[in-house]
């Protein structure tokens, strides 16, 4: 992931709570910064699910991925706590017919953990 995020070659887009993503909230396991990856975009899963907990129609899902910035044409790796929550990412953008998607399974939990990490904080 370091050398992706150096060569700015992929789109990272994590499932995790803004509050965890931004690094106002702390992250569940002991010892762990929460924040996010540099140029990494934030898309909670639950965003995806109405209330019932069933998956938006394409066009509102498309919309929510539109917000965020995220660009649907360039390569995409999806990423939260530990790589299970973004399997919805990547579930939703396959049914939207998004195809160059790939799973980050170590997520947020190893790339944290390397002391060489960039980990950006949108607050103090």
């Amino acid at each position: 992931m370091h050398q992706h995020i150096a060569d700015n070659d992929l789109q990272v887009i994590d499932a995790r709570s803004a509050g965890r993503f931004s690094g106002k909230d702390p992250e569940p396991r002991a010892n762990l910064s929460s924040g996010h990856m540099p140029n990494s975009f934030n898309m909670p899963f639950n965003k995806l699910a109405d209330a019932n907990g069933c998956l938006l129609d394409k066009a509102t899902i498309k919309a929510l991925f539109a917000d965020s910035n995220l660009d649907l044409d360039k390569p995409i790796v999806t990423t939260c706590g530990s790589g299970v929550t973004a399997a919805n990412l990547c579930f939703a953008l396959d049914y939207i017919g998004i195809k160059d998607v790939t799973l980050y399974d170590g997520s947020w939990t190893e790339y944290a953990a390397h002391a060489d990490s960039i980990i950006i904080k949108d607050v103090d």
